[in-house]
């Protein structure tokens, strides 16, 4: 514990080493690693205490303040237990707090040397990336490697008639800076919505649209146009027939109780400002839609095939699209099943777009002569083969990548993370997502075929598997889907998308449930949509989400019944990263670095508040009950289970004409029509 406590001194000492640090609410980040750097009962620990208590006694703060006292508390438990699990954490640490320089040494930029010691305790996958990056990536490219065995005997053959296209989008209330009259909305409309009472806040979003938002920075009017270009270029090309329409199942997350019984008819509004969508078949799913498909359907199905699940209160807690993103992206998978049970046995998978994102189709075809449906039409997806370590799996699941739209002139393989420049602030010393991230992006998602005995798959003997993943350019078969049954874990609002092969990385194969690399599949990231305090807003959720999910991925990992360190090795560098034996501590010390990084007292007070928002609740839940993770995992495991069991079993009982099948079938298929809107 004393060389940890060496090296947050030193952190420290190098924050506020030259700057002066504002007497408002950030300078408890101060106090908090002043309580970290100093033992039990010392006077520097006493002043921590004191600086702490005084804002517990503010009510305005008193979260956050208590967030960092019971946080400094587990981390020295969590340290302690670490260090005893793997004696190899000591070690490291001793190397680092032996390298840092003397205190009275004058503040200099520390040596590369010296932060890789502290990659080597925090996080190990970034270190050597730096220094060796070619020999990285060609040796994460050939660890990803598959060697085919059979390729899909039923490809994708239409896109536009064999995919259920899916997104999802965030609404919130109006701006209020936004005079009601320019809201471009209907009397009533407006009326019902200027009722909901904005002080009613239920569920916290990166950068929701808000209701009225002009149309050219409307994210939902940008994706649904760009995937209506998409079909549009499709028909010119003969990759779709001229009467095909496309079915997109749209899932509405609020931010306000009460927003959920306007959303439908705001949306339907707002299409109507957008032309050319008459392609478009867009089905609305609100949290009240998918309580009626649970309460109209799947709990009545269940109790006519005498299961014992699913319970109603368990499935209700996962069948959704409010709170955490990952009930929204479970639930956008999961919808495929149910259409293909009792809507369209024809629908072959699942594909998911981000509003922000688009196919650059001419750019598609300019740079490898294939446009998106030719890409999803790969006999890749859905392929069987051997990974590196001999494992067999079934490429069931399908990953394209994303260029920035300031990126995109230079070409469509241009990474769109890349290592960071150097000096790196503090909190990058113990945090250093970005190194392993851009290596990731660089070795598979950037990988092309090559059948010129490079370092990369040809596509016919080889591919690459992938496990970083974006939340769009994501697909799933449906045959797979309902035979390994993936699922993201309810509680995580960041990385859903890579959580969502967790529960079945071994198991209940083998083969095991892999994506396939598609070269190429590439969407192009628009962001001009976003006004500047939108995206401010959203700079502070996405960091506060990966200290979050730091700590949800390490618990995770305890709770699936395979070794964390086997999970770790598999999804590192990127995703593996964030499974750490000290997940908590990390969290928790780049948390209060990074705000005493922020220059803008604002930007830095946004994140102690939204930060806190999310980490405090989870580390009260874990204190309170050190197995929830596990318990409710399991719970959830089950859960996801019995719904994939009653649309087999639904099915069994069509085959056998029972009327009562058929009725539900009828009743589930109604409910589905429903949600339809109008975009003429």
């Amino acid at each position: 514990m004393d060389d940890f406590r060496k090296a947050v001194r030193y952190l420290l000492d190098r924050t506020t080493a030259g700057s002066a640090i504002p007497d408002g609410p950030t300078r408890m980040c101060v106090h908090f690693l002043q309580r970290l750097q100093s033992t039990p009962g010392s006077p520097s620990r006493a002043h921590a205490d004191r600086g702490l208590g005084a804002w517990y006694r503010d009510v305005k703060w008193r979260d956050v303040a208590s967030l960092f006292l019971e946080g400094s508390d587990i981390i020295e438990a969590e340290l302690a237990n670490a260090e005893r699990l793997e004696p190899d954490l000591g070690a490291r640490l001793s190397r680092l707090a032996s390298s840092l320089p003397r205190p009275e040494a004058p503040p200099t930029d520390p040596p590369p040397e010296l932060i890789e010691r502290f990659w080597a305790v925090f996080m190990p996958d970034a270190v050597g990336v730096r220094s060796n990056w070619e020999h990285r990536t060609r040796e994460l490219r050939q660890r990803r490697m598959v060697d085919i065995e059979s390729l899909c005997s039923e490809p994708i053959r239409s896109p536009g008639r064999e995919l259920l296209w899916t997104s999802n989008v965030l609404l919130t209330v109006p701006d209020p800076t936004t005079p009601a009259r320019d809201l471009r909305l209907e009397p009533d409309l407006r009326r019902r919505i200027e009722a909901i009472d904005p002080d009613k806040q239920t569920h916290w979003y990166d950068h929701p649209v808000p209701i009225g938002v002009a149309p050219e920075q409307n994210e939902l009017l940008h994706g649904l146009g760009g995937i209506a270009e998409m079909l549009r270029f499709e028909k010119e090309r003969r990759m779709a027939g001229p009467a095909d329409r496309l079915a997109v199942a749209l899932s509405v997350s609020v931010t306000h109780s009460g927003l959920e019984t306007v959303a439908r008819e705001y949306i339907q509004s707002a299409l109507t400002q957008k032309h050319g969508l008459g392609d478009l078949d867009v089905y609305v799913f609100t949290e009240a839609d998918t309580r009626r498909l649970l309460e109209e359907f799947l709990t009545p199905a269940a109790k006519l095939f005498d299961l014992d699940e699913p319970e109603p209160d368990s499935l209700a807690h996962i069948f959704g699209v409010d709170g955490p993103y990952a009930r929204h992206y479970n639930f956008l998978k999961a919808i495929s099943a149910l259409w293909q049970a009792v809507r369209d046995p024809a629908l072959k998978a699942t594909y998911k777009f981000d509003l922000d994102q688009v196919f650059p189709q001419e750019n598609l075809v300019r740079e490898l002569g294939r446009s998106a449906f030719e890409l999803l039409t790969t006999p890749i997806w859905g392929a069987t083969g051997r990974d590196q370590e001999g494992n067999s799996v079934e490429l069931g699941m399908v990953a394209g990548a994303l260029v920035n739209q300031s990126d995109i002139g230079r070409g469509l393989f241009t990474p769109d993370v890349t290592l960071p420049h150097l000096p790196l602030p503090p909190d990058r010393w113990v945090f250093p997502t970005q190194v392993p991230q851009a290596l990731s992006t660089a070795a598979e998602m950037m990988a092309r075929d090559n059948d010129d005995g490079g370092d990369g798959p040809d596509g016919k003997r080889t591919c690459l598997s992938r496990f970083h993943v974006t939340g769009g350019t994501t697909g799933i078969r449906v045959d797979a889907l309902r035979r390994y049954r993936p699922f993201a874990y309810s509680r995580i609002s960041r990385a859903e998308d890579q959580a969502y092969v967790m529960p079945v990385l071994y198991q209940p194969g083998p083969p095991y449930l892999r994506y396939a690399h598609v070269p190429g599949l590439i969407m192009r990231h628009d962001k001009q949509g976003l006004v500047d305090e939108a995206m401010r807003t959203a700079a502070a959720g996405k960091t506060a989400g990966d200290y979050e999910r730091m700590i949800l991925f390490s618990h995770l990992a305890e709770a699936l019944p395979w070794s964390r360190d086997r999970t770790r090795a598999a999804l590192g560098p990127f995703t593996g990263s964030f499974i750490q034996p000290i997940g908590v501590t990390l969290a928790l010390l780049a948390f209060a670095l990074r705000i005493l990084s922020l220059k803008n007292e604002e930007h830095a007070e946004d994140l102690l508040r939204i930060g806190s928002r999310r980490l405090g609740p989870l580390l009260s839940d874990l204190q309170t009950d050190p197995d929830w993770v596990r318990r409710t995992h399991r719970e959830e495991l089950g859960a996801w289970n019995a719904f994939y069991d009653v649309l087999n079993h639904l099915e069994q009982a069509l085959e056998a004409e029972s009327a009562e099948a058929r009725r539900l079938s009828r009743r589930a298929d109604a409910i589905l029509e429903a949600t339809k809107v109008n975009v003429s």
